[in-house]
């Protein structure tokens, strides 16, 4: 007996394409197509692109390192340059300093009278008055008042304080403390 001759149809039949699972099947074999190469073009993408990242990666390394070793190479030469600088300020300030107490300086040498004599100076300045506190000794009440007297008188001083005034039993004079006071503006 021959074998019965069957047919075999490829197309879907139309009870499977209605089903859930038939959906699937059609939907994976035609949009799903798309959605699998627009994937593998990202990942080709992906792929090539990690050549580019790299040569990026290796560039930007090289720079780093570069710059680290033209950092440490100056870095001495930092230190030096800001230790120089604030050197610099340092005396800058400090002759502008000099400056204001050999001026005030020479202004008390011109009231001094003869017979008036500094034993301690001290010099104190900020930005709004320059404070000078002297000890000083006279032979003379006459030299003492006649040096208060021009130092009040000079219009460049602003206060002068008499803390103390004394009589010397071991010459014939006086020891005073005094605070002269100028203003820096």
């Amino acid at each position: 007996m021959p074998a019965k001759k069957r047919d075999i149809s490829l197309l879907p039949s139309r009870e499977f394409s209605e089903s859930s699972l038939g959906r699937v099947v059609n939907w994976v074999t035609t949009s799903g197509r798309y959605v699998v190469i627009f994937t593998e073009f990202v990942v080709i993408g992906a792929f090539l692109s990690r050549f580019w990242l790299d040569r990026k990666n290796s560039d930007l390394s090289d720079e780093i390192r570069q710059g680290e070793a033209i950092l440490h190479s100056t870095a001495d030469f930092e230190k030096e340059y800001r230790l120089l600088q604030s050197k610099l300020k340092f005396a800058n300030s400090s002759i502008s300093e000099d400056r204001k107490f050999t001026e005030r300086l020479g202004l008390l040498s011109q009231n001094l009278p003869r017979n008036v004599i500094f034993e301690n100076l001290s010099f104190n300045s900020d930005s709004k008055q320059t404070e000078i506190k002297l000890r000083a000794s006279s032979t003379s009440e006459t030299d003492l008042v006649d040096f208060i007297t021009n130092l009040t008188l000079e219009p460049a001083i602003k206060t002068v304080n008499i803390s103390n005034i004394e009589k010397d039993s071991r010459f014939t004079g006086y020891k005073f403390n005094l605070e002269v006071f100028f203003s820096n503006t």
